[in-house]
């Protein structure tokens, strides 16, 4: 490791400053508010707000001080009423490693690494899929991810209660789509398509239950700004509905407003998701109740 990675985040000791559930905020009503403003309103690149399934542990991604192009997963832990200082994660690399999510018990976490891969010497413009366990002495070393026996070409990785494997993917001849590969032992199945013809873009999340997902896109005619947050809900005969946007009650109106890093909490109650400025280069994260999401499934979904 690089010795940027021993040097602390502007954030440092925000963390154990704070006391209770959810880092000791207030929960957020229909109308959003800002998320942890100490840690996260900064011009650094932050994303990635995930908590445990028990609410006791929460990872998210930063930018490592003195680079530019480095970010690392970090873990703060809740013990009682006091959260921890935050940890980098034993298996960061010294490139990008980010957009990460929990399997539905916890003891895994998914996320896109532009590390290199053994055979390769060097870097690329795309990321892989990779995944760490949880043993009794800490996470394993970083593994690829499989899908029908093949790694996996793309980003921002979501899970929900079955562990189902959902991400968004670019087709050979530039289209891109939504997939999803389901458990199949210690690895995952072929990758089946279930969202096609969505604009650029790709930051998702699924619902705890896996009855709907939201997903950053770009360039589409309902847009609001550079990139929006829109939601697919999940039918009865497991066919998904037509992306629809999530209006502006989350959405920002503005040329350099970019809506995405979109995550539900655990327990399915509060919708997260990362504003960011490209002129400001400004970032902050927000959050809201998930129950504004109600009006947006259609009838027949």
């Amino acid at each position: 490791m690089t010795s940027e990675r021993t040097q602390r985040p502007s954030w440092a000791g925000a963390f154990t400053r704070r006391r209770g559930p959810w880092l000791g905020q207030t929960p957020p009503g229909k109308a959003p508010v800002e998320f942890a403003p100490e840690i996260f309103d900064t011009d650094k690149m932050s994303f990635g707000t995930v908590f445990s399934p028990n609410g006791d542990e929460f990872f998210f991604g930063y930018q490592r001080p003195g680079t530019d192009d480095v970010h690392d997963i970090w873990c703060a832990r809740g013990s009682g009423d006091v959260w921890t200082e935050p940890e980098a994660l034993p298996f960061n690399s010294d490139v990008m490693d980010g957009d990460h999510c929990l399997s539905a018990d916890g003891n895994r976490l998914y996320w896109r690494s532009w590390r290199l891969l053994p055979n390769e010497t060097a870097a690329r413009e795309w990321s892989y899929l990779w995944w760490s366990e949880r043993t009794a002495s800490g996470w394993t070393e970083a593994r690829l991810l499989e899908c029908g026996g093949e790694i996996q070409r793309t980003g921002y990785p979501a899970t929900g209660k079955t562990d189902t494997l959902y991400f968004p993917a670019r087709g050979d001849d530039g289209s891109a789509g939504v997939f999803r590969s389901r458990p199949a032992g210690d690895a995952y199945g072929p990758p089946e398509e279930i969202i096609t013809g969505m604009k650029v873009g790709g930051d998702m999340c699924i619902a705890p239950d896996e009855s709907y997902l939201i997903i950053t896109c770009e360039g589409d005619p309902a847009n609001l700004g550079k990139g929006d947050l829109f939601v697919s809900f999940r039918r009865e005969d497991d066919t998904w509905t037509p992306l629809r946007h999530a209006g502006n009650v989350v959405n920002t109106l503005g040329e350099n407003a970019y809506t995405h890093c979109p995550m539900i909490t655990p327990d399915g109650q509060f919708l997260l998701y990362r504003l960011f400025n490209f002129e400001t280069k400004r970032s902050r994260v927000f959050w809201v109740s998930a129950e504004i999401l109600a009006a947006l499934r259609p009838d027949e979904a």
